[in-house]
């Protein structure tokens, strides 16, 4: 395929390839400066004073110093782990039956527990609490009244706390906001924050997940099991293969 050359530092060529492979690496807010021709100017002068450095460390021969030899043999050494190991573990496949039977096998894994979404107004004073409460009871708008006196910072949707299940607020909130019918007020609540009045939004009874939306996350977890399994077994077959010596007394010194 022919090059698309876009400048040149000598005879180093750099080519529109080679700045497309640039672009993946940078990060987004890096990338704002191709916005404009002005910033692509910028982008490539930046390359080709990098291009220069190269060129100039080449005829100062830097590449042969024992410093840069050192440190390159490092970089390999590390990238050449990264790499082996990806090519230890790249033929680890799972199999749809695989996945289907762990399903079937698992399955009181795969539900959910009952969530409920409801709203809230909390306040410091138990009698203004029971006061705003009885103002609900009476037809005032709930949202309004969280938005006019609830300290919490739901307050700004009305006092939505969204869906959750039980575990995720303290116990006595949740006890109370899981006691209570579709649609129902509670009495006034009390907890380590304060005195609430809750309101019950949308019920929703557990369920079982069924195998299309769990297939993909199981077979992420069987493809994690089956290259822990090959890389153990390789590791181990590769222990025998080699004489290693640890000093245990220097690792306090790590």
């Amino acid at each position: 395929m022919e090059k698309t050359i876009i400048a040149k530092v000598g005879e180093r060529e750099v080519t529109l390839e080679d700045i497309k492979r640039t672009k993946e690496y940078m990060p987004k807010e890096h990338l704002e400066i191709l916005n404009t021709l002005e910033g692509k100017k910028e982008f490539i002068n930046k390359v080709v004073i990098q291009e220069m450095i190269y060129l100039h460390a080449m005829e100062e021969k830097w590449d042969q110093e024992k410093e840069f030899i050192e440190e390159m043999n490092q970089i390999k050494s590390e990238r050449l782990k990264g790499y082996g190991i990806n090519r230890i573990l790249e033929d680890v496949q799972v199999n749809d039956k695989d996945v289907e039977a762990f399903y079937e096998s698992n399955k009181e894994n795969f539900k959910t527990g009952a969530t409920i979404r409801a709203s809230h107004i909390l306040l410091d004073d138990k009698e203004k609490a029971e006061n705003i409460r009885l103002e609900i009871k009476s037809g005032k708008d709930f949202a309004e009244a969280a938005l006019e006196n609830s300290k919490c910072p739901s307050k700004a949707n009305g006092g939505d706390l969204g869906l959750f299940e039980k575990g995720r607020m303290v116990p006595e909130f949740e006890d109370a906001a899981f006691a209570l019918e579709l649609g129902a007020l509670s009495d006034v609540v009390e907890t380590q924050f304060g005195y609430h009045i809750i309101k019950l939004e949308e019920k929703n009874e557990p369920k079982e997940l069924a195998f299309d939306e769990m297939k993909d996350k199981i077979e992420e977890h069987l493809m994690a099991q089956e290259k822990n399994a090959k890389f153990t077994k390789v590791a181990e077959e590769l222990r025998s293969k080699y004489t290693i010596e640890v000093n245990e007394d220097l690792l306090k010194e790590i």
